[in-house]
């Protein structure tokens, strides 16, 4: 079903779907009022994303993240983040739209690292997480035109896939004189 018919119908709503990997251990949230089950995976709507930052995309290659303030954490996630190094590891942020508890599409919102985290205080369970962009250097082209990327974000489109067999130079910009 395509995005746009999701976005015609009226009773559409939309919740993110939040992911943190740490080590071997994987804990899913969501911000809506009940569980959601995606991709056979349920997401608790324990309530701990009290906000994040927007998501802002750019062609350029740098590490840009968005900053996550997690609180009520439960004693499992806490200590994870107190006795081990969390800095590295994944969290992934899914717009989900919904119609009640099914989710009729998704839209990868966020894909990146820790790249540091502060409790407010010794006592407290508040968690602001800072994030970085996962960024591979061993793409030759942009993450908008090569075949790696185009497939994992759609599957059956091969539109890229003979790129890396061309010694043309592509330029984006030129500086006019």
């Amino acid at each position: 079903m395509a995005l746009s018919n999701d976005l015609d119908k009226t009773s559409l709503m939309v919740n993110f779907l939040f992911e943190i990997h740490i080590q071997d251990q994987s804990f899913y949230y969501t911000d809506c009022p009940f569980d959601l089950v995606y991709e056979e995976q349920r997401y608790s709507c324990s309530n701990i994303v009290k906000k994040f930052d927007n998501v802002k995309e750019s062609a350029k290659l740098d590490s840009k993240g968005i900053k996550i303030v997690l609180v009520g954490l439960d004693e499992t996630i806490r200590n994870l983040f107190i006795s081990t190094n969390a800095l590295g590891s994944q969290i992934k942020l899914i717009a989900a739209f919904r119609e009640g508890n099914r989710i009729t599409s998704t839209y990868n919102y966020f894909d990146g690292v820790v790249k540091s985290a502060k409790f407010k205080s010794a006592k407290n369970s508040d968690l602001t997480i800072t994030t970085s962009t996962r960024t591979n250097l061993d793409f030759k082209a942009s993450s908008r035109t090569n075949n790696s990327e185009q497939t994992a974000r759609f599957p059956n489109d091969n539109f890229y896939k003979y790129s890396t067999m061309t010694e043309m130079e592509v330029k984006w910009q030129e500086k006019k004189e």
